[in-house]
């Protein structure tokens, strides 16, 4: 009786075990990806008046913008994928509103997803493991 108590609690201890070994690899990704949101949205606030195109991530502000998105392929450093998405981890989509009037800030929705390979040709993605979402404003006046 007492082995089968025993092992009735070992099988629990494991499956918990298990479990927290899933949540930490989510958590991992999910810190991951706030530091790459939070690293393109200094990347587009680096931007003087004059400039269009931010310096690391090559992210282009359009002129009237009116929900254009611009796809990043970000390797797992947080670089941008040269290889044209083989080393590809994350992809992050930079997303453009309009602003409410022409004084105000043009709000802007920063995605990342993962895996990169889970959803390349489609948008909005599909198909992802994991996502982080933010949306800031970013002051061109």
């Amino acid at each position: 009786m007492a082995l089968g108590i025993a092992a009735f609690c070992l099988t629990a201890i494991f499956g918990v075990l298990s479990l927290g070994s899933t949540n930490n690899k989510t958590t991992v990704e999910q810190t991951a990806a706030a530091g790459l949101a939070s690293a393109i949205v200094s990347d587009l606030r680096a931007l003087n008046t004059s400039n269009s195109t931010s310096s690391i991530y090559q992210i282009t502000i359009p002129s009237s913008p009116s929900g254009s998105t611009q796809q990043l392929k970000l390797r797992e450093d947080g670089a941008l994928d040269s290889t044209g998405g083989a080393e590809s981890r994350y992809l992050g989509y930079v997303t453009f509103y309009s602003p409410a009037t022409s004084k105000s800030a043009t709000p802007v929705r920063i995605l990342i997803t993962w895996p990169a390979v889970a959803d390349l040709n489609n948008n909005p993605p599909r198909n992802f493991s994991g996502s982080y979402e933010v949306v800031t404003a970013l002051d061109r006046n």
